[in-house]
């Protein structure tokens, strides 16, 4: 629970040696499902993650102990681009999207979130629920999924949205799993701009090329919501 400076702090305070670690990039999201309803539409998905802070919720659930993703890369890494940063919370916008996904649909934005019976993960899905409840036209229910079925039901598309970790200290192979054919599909976009950025990445042969391929993924993953970032480990 402990961010990895303050770790490095304890360590020095303490007399002992520290050592570099390549830094993870990416992290744990609320992932949205875009292939079926409610969040194959766009709207729902930006509704639901200006309604969230989640400051907020690392502050009561992890007593401010994690850090809070900003961007898929930090800035010490040569991919990070400060125009694609992931947007605050903001309640009036949220609450003007799910009045408008009202009128549209005629009724509230219903939605499940899924989670293990097994996972640490129940109080932050909980934080979650309080904070939507805070808003008109939106509900939001906690569909528990026991621990031996819970990754067949990511696997196989069985969820509305649930919590997903793509973290790693480089981009390939890790951010294959955004690409639209990978085999798994809970961390599909479903973009063609993000497919065709993630092939570049690869096919890059100098550090330009990856840095363009990775800003046009950066630019799906910030202007299509297709998942809310939450925390790095």
């Amino acid at each position: 629970l402990y961010p990895s400076e303050q770790l490095v702090a304890q360590a020095t305070d303490a007399g002992m040696n520290s050592i570099g670690w390549e830094e993870n990039q990416g992290g744990v999201s609320m992932n949205f499902n875009q292939t079926k309803p409610p969040f194959d539409n766009k709207k729902a998905r930006e509704a639901v993650s200006k309604a969230v802070d989640v400051q907020q919720m690392i502050d009561v659930v992890a007593m401010g102990y994690q850090e809070k993703i900003t961007s898929m890369f930090r800035e010490s890494s040569p991919f990070y681009n400060a125009e694609y940063t992931f947007p605050e919370p903001n309640a009036e916008e949220a609450q003007r999207l799910f009045d408008e996904l009202a009128e549209e649909t005629g009724g509230p934005l219903v939605v499940d979130m899924s989670v293990s019976t097994s996972s640490e993960n129940a109080a932050r899905v909980t934080q979650i629920q309080t904070q939507l409840a805070q808003f008109e036209n939106v509900e939001m229910g906690i569909r528990q999924v026991d621990a031996a079925a819970y990754g067949i039901s990511l696997y196989t598309g069985d969820f509305e949205a649930s919590f997903y970790a793509v973290s790693s200290p480089y981009p390939v192979p890790t951010f294959d799993q955004f690409s639209s054919t990978y085999p798994v599909p809970i961390g599909r976009l479903n973009s063609p701009q993000a497919d065709k950025a993630i092939a570049d990445g690869k096919s890059a042969t100098d550090e330009a090329g990856r840095k363009a391929a990775y800003d046009s993924l950066q630019q799906v993953l910030v202007e299509d919501y297709p998942q809310l970032w939450m925390y790095r480990q």
